[in-house]
């Protein structure tokens, strides 16, 4: 419980989080599930949060519940990053597939209220 009512008192004070949650926001939805032929085979996904901004950027957004105590926030991101790096180039070609549109991918973290925006095939800093 004491986890629950962390993430949700994080998520309610962000600004962030509003802006990923905006119900206002072109195109939003969440638990997006898609299906699509690539490299020959199917594959489902499910992407938590999408949305498209004022400059006409589809988002794609990754919620993730880890936690991080200690120092090395940064370091923590991005061996996070690294770690979903292959799930978000799934959900990137996905989607792709469906619009065109420039993308901003990354992982939200409640917990801590931290965005990781993934580029690809950058190799994590």
């Amino acid at each position: 419980m004491a986890r629950i009512s962390l993430a949700l008192a994080n998520v309610a004070a962000s600004p962030l989080a509003a802006r990923l949650l905006d119900p206002a926001a072109t195109d939003a939805i969440s638990e997006l599930a898609v299906t699509a032929w690539l490299d020959g085979e199917f594959v489902s996904i499910k992407v938590d949060r999408s949305f498209v901004d004022e400059a006409g950027v589809r988002w794609i957004v990754d919620w993730k519940t880890s936690v991080h105590e200690g120092g090395g926030l940064e370091q923590f991101l991005e061996q996070e990053l690294q770690r979903y790096s292959s799930q978000l180039e799934r959900y990137a070609r996905v989607m792709r597939l469906y619009d065109d549109r420039p993308q901003k991918i990354g992982l939200y973290f409640p917990m801590m209220d931290a965005w990781k925006l993934w580029t690809r095939g950058a190799p994590p800093e």
